[in-house]
């Protein structure tokens, strides 16, 4: 097994065992991630069966940097949609995997690890109130992950 997964299923046992929490109650799992080990199956359908999360839908979600604002975006708007009750957000990354270590001015800024939260809603009506997302797609030829495609 590699990395990434394992680290995204520790986060994930964590968070359920601070919030006493069967994994099975888990709606949907979402692996905010720039480093799959690989596209198909999902990372993040690895880690919902790992995990006991048998009633879930999950997916990764990859979106470079932005990835886990991104999902905080998405598990959001599911809970307060009403669709899904519990949402679990995971981002992780093995950026070690594709650093170039001889790019002194970026490969000082990215690292490995893992952290999960867990979405619900609130009597209280408190969740993610504002966000200001948009994209960025100048300088890729500065930072990038060759791969796939056409």
């Amino acid at each position: 097994m590699k990395v990434l997964p394992i680290s995204a299923i520790q986060a994930a046992k964590k968070i359920l065992e601070k919030k006493n929490l069967d994994p099975a109650e888990i709606d949907l799992v979402i692996v905010a991630t720039a480093t799959p080990d690989s596209m198909v199956a999902s990372t993040a359908a690895f880690v919902a069966s790992e995990i006991g999360a048998k009633n879930a839908f999950a997916y990764d979600l990859l979106a470079a940097c932005s990835s886990f604002l991104f999902g905080m975006s998405t598990a959001a708007s599911y809970i307060e949609s009403g669709k899904y009750k519990k949402v679990l957000l995971i981002g992780a990354d093995k950026m070690s995997s594709i650093i170039d270590y001889t790019d002194r001015t970026t490969c000082i800024i990215f690292g490995d690890g893992a952290g999960a939260v867990l979405f619900e809603p609130n009597e209280e009506g408190l969740g993610l109130k504002d966000e200001y997302l948009r994209a960025d797609g100048s300088g890729r030829q500065f930072l990038g992950m060759e791969g796939g495609g056409s």
